[in-house]
C-alpha cells in the first residue's frame, strides 16, 4: 500500500505527470501512423481518405499544430486562474485537488499530444524538390483532423469541468470523498461483540507491559526537511524482525520533521555501520506538502478550514459553512464507527517489533470540535450545524469514549455561546437545542438522572 501512496502523492497528483505520458504516446502514435502510411503506399494499397496533395497535408497540418497549441496556453492560463481563485477564496490546501484532478490533467495532455502527434507528421511530409520521392501520410493526416475534434469536444468539456470545479458543493463533495478514503484506509471497523479479541492476535504473542526495554536505544534521525507524507510501517517491522530490533516512531504522517531531528528510537545492538542503524529511514517519506492518504488530520482539516474562511468577516458567508460541516459530518460520522489504529506491530513469534506514533479518535474528536467553537460561536446557524454534526456523531456511535468526548463539546459550545455578545433569542434558541440533544443521548446511569441544566460539563 505504501508503495501505491508514494506513486500517487509524488506522481499521479503532480500537474505534469499525465501530459508528459500522453505526449510520449503522440510521438509513438504519430511514428507508427507515419511508418504504416509508408507500408500502404510501398504496397499499392490505396485508402479511400481522398487524394491530398503537399501543401493541402503541409497546412491542415500546420493549422491543427498552431490551433492546439494556442488552445493549451489558453486552456493552462484558465487553470492557473482557477487555482489562484480557490487557493485565495477557499484556501491554498484546496489547490492539491485541482492539481490532482485526473480530467484536468487528461484534457491538458490531449491538447499537448495532439501538438506533438501533428508536429511528428508535418516533418515526414515530402514533395518533389526534398531529398527522395513524394509522401504525404495521408492515413496519419486524417488521424490529426479526427484528433483535432476531439479536442474541440474536449475544451468544451474542460471550459464546463472548470466552471463546475471551482463550485463550493464540488469542492465539499472532493475534501469529504478525500476524508472517507482516509478513513477506511487507516482505521478498521469495530469488531464484533462475540468476536474474541484474541482471536487477530498470535497464538505465541509476548504480554507487553506499557514500558519499552531497559537499556538505552540509539536515535534515528532525519537526513531531510520537509513533511512526513507516509510510512510504511510494515516494511519497517519486517525489518526490525530482520535486525532483531524494535522500533519507536516520534513522527507520524502530517508532522514536520528538520534536519538531524530524531524520528525514531531502536533497540538494537549498535554497529559502525551507518547502513545497520539508518534502516528505519527507508521507510519513512517526507515532501513539500501534506496529503490526505496517511495523514488523517490533514483530511479533517481541509471541511474544517472551508468552515472557517466561510465564517471570518471578509466572507460572512454561513451557508457554506453549513455546507462544509455536513461534508466534515460524512467522514467524522463514519470515523466514529471504527477502533483506534493498533499502536503496536507484532511480527509472526508475537513480538513487538514497532511501536507506532498515532492519534486517537477521541483526540480528533476534541480537536475538531475545539477548533469549530472558537470560530463558530456567533453565528447561530453555524452554532446550529455544529450542534446538528455532534448529534449525527451520537446517534451513529455506540462507543462511551467518543460520545463523552462529544457531549463534554456540546457543554462547552453552550457556554461559550451563553458567554458571548449574541442575542437573547439566539442564545435561547442554542440553549434549548444542546438541552434537547443532551436530553436525547445522555449516557448517564439509568438510576442517576438528571436535567440537562444539572448536566456537568467535565463528564
Amino acid at each position: 500500500m505504501a508503495v501505491n501512496l508514494k506513486f500517487k502523492s509524488s506522481i499521479t497528483d503532480s500537474f505534469w505527470f499525465t501530459p508528459l505520458v500522453m505526449g510520449a504516446l503522440g510521438i509513438i502514435l504519430a511514428s507508427s501512423m507515419v511508418a504504416l502510411d509508408q507500408f500502404l503506399q510501398n504496397q499499392g494499397i490505396k485508402l479511400p481518405l481522398g487524394d491530398m496533395g503537399v501543401e493541402g497535408g503541409r497546412g491542415i497540418l500546420t493549422a491543427i499544430a498552431g490551433s492546439v497549441l494556442g488552445v493549451a496556453a489558453t486552456s493552462f492560463s484558465i487553470t492557473t486562474a482557477v487555482l489562484a481563485t480557490a487557493s485565495t477564496t477557499y484556501g491554498p490546501r484546496l489547490v492539491r485537488n485541482f492539481m490532482a484532478d485526473s480530467r484536468n490533467q487528461f484534457v491538458l495532455g490531449s491538447f499537448g499530444a495532439t501538438f506533438l502527434y501533428a508536429l511528428m507528421v508535418l516533418r515526414s511530409v515530402r514533395d518533389a524538390t526534398d531529398i527522395g520521392s513524394v509522401f504525404v501520410p495521408s492515413l496519419a493526416i486524417n488521424f490529426a483532423i479526427l484528433f483535432s475534434v476531439l479536442n474541440v469536444i474536449l475544451l468544451i468539456y474542460f471550459i464546463h469541468h472548470i466552471a463546475d470545479s471551482i463550485q463550493i458543493s464540488t469542492l465539499i463533495s472532493r475534501v469529504r470523498d478525500d476524508l472517507i478514503r482516509s478513513i477506511e484506509s487507516l482505521y478498521s471497523l469495530e469488531k464484533p461483540d462475540d468476536e474474541s479479541e484474541e482471536k487477530h492476535l498470535p497464538t505465541h504473542k509476548v504480554v507487553l507491559s506499557d514500558e519499552l526495554p531497559d537499556n538505552e536505544p540509539y536515535h534515528v534521525r532525519s537526513q531531510s526537511d520537509g513533511f512526513v507524507t507516509w510510512v510504511d510501517h510494515e516494511a519497517m517491522a519486517r525489518r526490525a524482525r530482520e535486525h532483531n530490533a524494535l522500533v519507536k516512531l516520534l513522527v507520524q504522517p502530517g508532522d514536520y520533521i528538520f534536519m538531524g531531528m530524531a524520528v525514531a528510537d531502536v533497540w538494537q545492538a549498535h554497529s559502525d555501520d551507518e547502513s545497520e542503524t539508518d534502516w528505519p529511514l527507508i521507510s519513512i517519506n517526507t515532501g513539500q506538502t501534506r496529503t490526505p492518504y496517511q495523514d488523517i488530520r490533514y483530511a479533517v482539516q481541509q471541511p474544517v478550514d472551508i468552515t472557517i474562511r466561510a465564517l471570518s468577516p471578509g466572507t460572512n458567508d454561513p451557508y457554506t459553512a453549513i455546507n462544509a460541516l455536513r461534508g466534515l459530518g460524512s467522514g467524522l460520522t463514519r470515523l466514529c464507527q471504527r477502533e483506534n489504529d493498533d499502536a503496536i506491530i507484532y511480527d509472526e513469534d508475537g513480538r513487538p517489533r514497532l511501536h507506532k506514533k498515532t492519534i486517537t479518535i477521541e483526540h480528533m474528536l476534541d480537536s475538531v470540535f475545539r477548533t469549530l467553537r472558537s470560530n463558530v460561536i456567533g453565528s447561530v446557524d453555524a452554532t446550529m450545524a455544529v450542534l446538528e454534526l455532534a448529534q449525527n456523531i451520537l446517534e451513529t456511535t455506540n462507543r462511551d469514549s467518543y460520545r463523552n468526548i462529544v457531549i463534554k463539546s456540546i457543554h462547552s459550545i453552550d457556554d461559550a455561546f451563553m458567554d458571548s455578545n449574541s442575542p437573547t433569542s439566539d442564545k435561547e434558541i442554542i440553549k434549548n437545542a444542546t438541552a434537547q440533544i443532551i436530553r436525547d443521548h445522555s449516557i448517564d446511569e439509568p438510576e442517576t438522572p438528571h436535567s440537562p441544566a444539572q448536566a456537568d460539563p467535565n463528564s
